[in-house]
């Protein structure tokens, strides 16, 4: 991975914690998975480049996002990422959003994109490259679970099957056949925002 290296990873959800846990506190099984897959990308090659966590806040105004969870989470033993390579996204509330908005802050931004690794999970993890290839952004694709292997059982990870039940499946199917007509997912997002009764 060259120091232009480039390691974007997804918020899946959080816990439901009290109000003025600190952030690290909140983070979600998968989410976790993903946060510590991405410190160890950075890790393994060299502790350079930058990550952009991504992610809203499902519990609300006054709660972490998603991507704060993360930060808090890699800038802790065993991982300590340094907050200076680290860039937070905490507005988005579905995969296309999630992709939409790390586009817009790579662009603005002039990051570098020769060297970009793509952290999620099997559920959506090709439809998420291919929202990004929309933006003009190329990725390698990494599972949470292929990346960190044996690192699960040396750091107490929780062991997540990378299975996607039926319903999950049947989502996607649908998300990745509306992806042919809209490739940027801007429907997928309007109708999320519906379903959630967000203006």
């Amino acid at each position: 991975m060259p120091t232009s290296s480039l390691i974007i990873a997804l918020g899946a959800g959080l816990n439901q914690k009290n109000p003025g846990d600190p952030a690290y506190l909140w983070i979600g099984t998968q989410t976790e998975l993903r946060a510590a897959a991405a410190a160890k990308l950075w890790k393994e090659h060299g502790a350079s480049g930058t990550i952009i966590f991504s992610g809203g806040r499902p519990g609300g105004e006054g709660t972490p996002s998603e991507a704060e969870a993360m930060q808090g989470y890699v800038e802790r033993n065993p991982w300590n990422v340094p907050e200076s390579v680290i860039i937070t996204e905490n507005n988005s509330i579905d995969t296309a959003e999630n992709i939409k908005n790390v586009a817009a802050i790579i662009h603005s931004q002039n990051l570098p994109i020769d060297a970009v690794y793509l952290v999620s999970s099997k559920k959506n993890g090709a439809r998420a490259a291919a929202y990004l290839r929309a933006w003009g952004i190329c990725s390698t694709l990494c599972f949470a679970n292929n990346v960190l292997g044996d690192d699960i059982q040396t750091y107490h990870l929780p062991v997540i099957p990378d299975v996607i039940q039926w319903p999950d499946r049947r989502n996607e199917i649908l998300l990745r056949i509306l992806q042919l007509f809209d490739r940027k997912g801007y429907i997928a997002t309007w109708y999320k925002k519906r379903e959630l009764n967000i203006a």
